[in-house]
């Protein structure tokens, strides 16, 4: 099986699919999982679920038993390429980045931060966790030599010319992790764009609709505009 050619909405499960079994890991002692559970869990459909599922080319479980957990982990680790750890740059101010860190550590998922590049003057020659924090205007292909992931979470009116030179320098893949929306970014650059404003009023809309499904005592929720429109394309 060629990775590479993977539906990209079979990846973006995969990669729920992932967070799943490692919050089950952490949580729990549980060592088998069925596919009906995973499919409970996320909202999702068995039949969706074993679908995606059969795309793994390792030994996960067994049918008719389940999957076992820390196998399936691994696999799917192997698939989307994060049983490595993938040098990170991080673009945005050491305040920023100090909230971002208290929920969402990059190195628990595989990536490291080995450069800081911030909007903010008083920033520059500062250290965050260990790291000497430079100027943007110091992003260049000698700052950046074999990275090729960037994670922005800079002031809005930063955004893009932060990924621009970013993607000069060489960077491949972007997290933007603010609410602006990047244009023009070449065909070889792969963004991701988290947009919590639309999430926001995507909660507003459930709450206000009544459209949440009660299932037992799990209360399933829409997991964003996103994810929504991937699993759409799907059906």
């Amino acid at each position: 099986m060629e990775e590479n050619r993977l539906p990209s909405v079979v990846i973006f499960r995969l990669a729920e699919y992932h967070c799943l079994l490692s919050e089950i890991m952490k949580n729990t002692n549980t060592n088998l999982i069925t596919s009906k559970e995973i499919a409970n869990f996320l909202g999702l459909s068995e039949e969706v679920v074993r679908k995606d599922l059969s795309y793994i080319p390792y030994d996960t479980g067994t049918p008719g038993v389940g999957y076992d957990v820390r196998k399936l982990y691994d696999s799917i680790s192997k698939i989307l390429h994060i049983d490595k750890v993938h040098r990170t740059a991080l673009i945005g101010s050491i305040q920023t980045w100090r909230g971002i860190f208290n929920f969402f550590d990059p190195r628990k998922y595989g990536f490291l931060p080995v450069v800081i590049f911030s909007e903010m003057p008083a920033d520059e020659g500062e250290y965050f966790d260990s790291i000497m924090v430079r100027s943007i205007e110091q992003i260049s292909e000698e700052t950046l030599k074999d990275i090729k992931i960037a994670i922005i979470a800079t002031d809005p009116t930063w955004v893009k010319h932060a990924a621009k030179v970013c993607i000069e320098a060489g960077i491949k893949g972007i997290l933007n992790l603010t609410p602006t929306v990047l244009e023009e970014i070449p065909e070889s650059v792969y963004v991701s764009q988290v947009l919590l404003p639309c999430e926001i009023k995507l909660v507003t809309y459930h709450i206000m609709e009544n459209i949440y499904i009660n299932s037992g005592s799990r209360l399933k929720k829409d997991i964003g505009k996103r994810a929504a429109s991937k699993r759409k394309k799907n059906a």
